[in-house]
C-alpha cells in the first residue's frame, strides 16, 4: 500500500482556496445562449466549483441551463466563487471573458469604453 508522503497529507488537511470575482454585464443583449456556452467552456477547463451569482439566483457555472435562468441582462452585476486548487486561474478566465464583451460587437460594447467592470479578484482560504 502506497503511503503518502508530508506534501500530499498538507493538501489533503489545508482548506480549499477560494476565489471569486464580481462582473459588470457590458454585451449588448445580456447573457444569451452564445456568451452562456463560452462562459460553460471556459469554466469546464477548470477541476473546481464554480458558482455564478445576480442577487438571490444561484447557478452552476459548468451548466449552460443554469447560466440561461439567472436571466442576466445588460448592466447586470454577476458573482462568480470558485473553490478548490485552480480557483484563482478559474476567475481570471472568466475575467478575461468579460473583458473581451464575450467577442460581442454592439451598441454598448461601442458606447462603453472601459472594461467590463471588473472587480479585484481575491483568493482567499475558506475559513
Amino acid at each position: 500500500m502506497p503511503r503518502a508522503n508530508k506534501t500530499d497529507a498538507r493538501k489533503l488537511l489545508a482548506p480549499p482556496l477560494t476565489a471569486s470575482g464580481a462582473f459588470i454585464l457590458t454585451n449588448a443583449h445580456g447573457l444569451h445562449a452564445r456568451p452562456s456556452a463560452m462562459l460553460v467552456r471556459c469554466a469546464s477547463q477548470f477541476r473546481c466549483q464554480i458558482t455564478a451569482q445576480i442577487g438571490e439566483g444561484r447557478a452552476d457555472a459548468k451548466s449552460i441551463l443554469g447560466l440561461l435562468a439567472l436571466g442576466a441582462h445588460p448592466q447586470a452585476a454577476i458573482t462568480f466563487t470558485a473553490t478548490g486548487e485552480d480557483a484563482p486561474q478559474a476567475i481570471a478566465a472568466i475575467q478575461r471573458l468579460f473583458e473581451r464583451r464575450f467577442d460581442e460587437a454592439g451598441p454598448a460594447n461601442q458606447t462603453n469604453p472601459r472594461p467590463a467592470g471588473a472587480v479585484p479578484v481575491s483568493a482567499t482560504p475558506n475559513p
